[in-house]
């Protein structure tokens, strides 16, 4: 079964330049983990941003937070002073 994710972060205007560097350097990753970015919109100041993400299990996700490529990273996230909120989605017939 597909674990989809919704996720809404929220950049300061200060932070987006580390932010788009921290996306740069981790999205690749996600392959690595059965992991697929369906879709990613950005409103046009760049302050909000969503990404609609698939695994193929919920330990391919877990695998992905866990790369210790991603957490060599984290400092340019958190430089960003950037927030989410992540939605385990579900397909509605």
């Amino acid at each position: 079964m597909t674990l989809t994710l919704v996720i809404l972060v929220k950049i300061p205007l200060h932070g987006i330049a580390s932010f788009n560097q921290y996306e740069d350097l981790v999205l690749p990753l996600l392959k690595n983990h059965g992991g697929k970015l369906q879709e990613r919109m950005r409103t046009p100041d760049q302050s909000t941003e969503l990404h609609i993400l698939s695994f193929e299990s919920q330990s391919g996700f877990d695998n992905f937070l866990a790369d210790p490529i991603r957490e060599k990273y984290r400092p340019l996230l958190q430089n960003s002073n950037a927030t989410s909120e992540l939605f385990k989605m579900e397909h509605v017939s």
